[in-house]
């Protein structure tokens, strides 16, 4: 029976599929306080299976207190809503940011308000006095020059327009050539001197085990990546900016790059563990312009990673500590500089850029519009 005279669709099905029937529906509901529970939430509360085809969502299944996050400006306003009849036992809260206690209000308040900075993170309030704690993100959009620490334009030179200062230092000698933007730098992997940008070992390119930080590039080349070893060339995997020895996977730091078959190929380590990305055959093999992007956000510990503006695939960095390779940050070859493992890039590269914060998904899309 129900209060409000009669059973709603949810109510029916809930009762068929208890009782030991079928459905055949397609049927989503969204639960909200309130309202008549949607099946899937009763079936879980009542720990019977939901079956994928019944063509149900799953939404989360959480019962009160309820946690919530929201943004104004620059501003996150946390909020929280007891169950009816409050806590036993609770005495107040406890809010933490990324980890972070940044709050303990008492137990009569229900709001915090908070004003984190840029980027994506990760609250979550524990029920003192209780066994309770929820958790929830905000995302706090800035400009693209907050915490920008390096932006190459190679128009006609290898200077930092970012304002920090970290200039490249040529090798060899590249070529200035018509670019995404502008000019662009391009690179030829057999050619001796072997020819690479350096940015030397800046403060501003270090990254330990929670620097959250950016990487963006813009790539043109034609064809595979063949191995020219026996030329005085690059092996099949060559870098395309990277500041780790390219010789093992695990070696501490980070590379973007390219495979054999022309497929994009992204890697972290920290001298123990690693996380790796092989794209498709070809994501680089066809002659046109292609933006690569990868956040490492500390917060979520997530490495994700974008191409031509859109978010293809993420890695888990949880395993992963420090990404400062006390080498070089270097473009069209390794951290190593080639010395290790032969790796020079050939095609052309332009606008490099590098952020000290996690950029949000839509700032990825802003700068690949750009």
């Amino acid at each position: 029976s129900t209060s409000h005279g009669g059973q709603s669709n949810e109510e029916r099905t809930i009762s068929m599929l208890v009782s030991g029937g079928s459905v055949n529906a397609p049927h989503l509901s969204t639960e909200s306080p309130g309202q008549t529970a949607v099946p899937p939430t009763t079936m879980k509360y009542l720990g019977l299976p939901v079956s994928g085809s019944w063509g149900w969502a799953s939404p989360a299944f959480g019962l009160p207190p309820y946690f919530f996050a929201g943004t104004s400006g620059t501003t996150v306003n946390l909020s929280w809503v007891l169950p009816t009849g409050g806590l036993p036992g609770l005495t107040g809260y406890q809010i933490r940011r990324n980890g972070v206690l940044i709050a303990s209000p008492g137990a009569g308040v229900t709001t915090f308000a908070d004003t984190p900075g840029v980027g994506t993170h990760a609250y979550e309030i524990t029920f003192a006095g209780t066994s309770e704690f929820r958790s929830a993100t905000a995302s706090i959009a800035g400009n693209l020059n907050d915490q920008l620490v390096l932006h190459l334009p190679f128009d006609g030179s290898t200077q930092d327009i970012s304002g920090q200062g970290n200039h490249g230092t040529v090798n060899g000698t590249p070529s200035y050539t018509t670019g995404k933007l502008s000019q662009c730098l391009q690179f030829t992997d057999t050619a001796s001197p072997h020819q690479y940008v350096s940015l030397g070992q800046p403060a501003d390119l270090q990254f330990g085990p929670t620097d959250s930080f950016t990487v963006s590039v813009w790539v043109n080349h034609s064809g595979t990546f063949p191995d020219n070893r026996a030329t005085g060339g690059s092996a099949n995997d060559p870098a395309i900016l990277s500041n780790k020895d390219w010789n093992v996977g695990t070696n501490t730091g980070w590379f973007i790059g390219a495979g054999p078959d022309g497929r994009w190929q992204w890697n972290a380590g920290d001298g123990t563990d690693r996380a790796d990305y092989d794209g498709p055959a070809s994501q680089l093999s066809d002659g046109n312009w292609h933006h690569l992007c990868v956040v490492h956000d500390r917060s979520t510990n997530l490495a994700r990673l974008f191409y031509d503006g859109a978010l293809i695939t993420t890695r888990s960095l949880s395993a992963i500590g420090s990404l400062d390779a006390a080498k070089p940050t270097a473009v069209a070859t390794d951290g190593a500089l080639g010395s290790v493992w032969p790796n020079w890039f050939t095609g052309k590269i332009d606008e490099v850029k590098i952020w000290r914060r996690a950029l949000l998904d839509s700032e990825v899309s802003t700068v690949f519009q750009q």
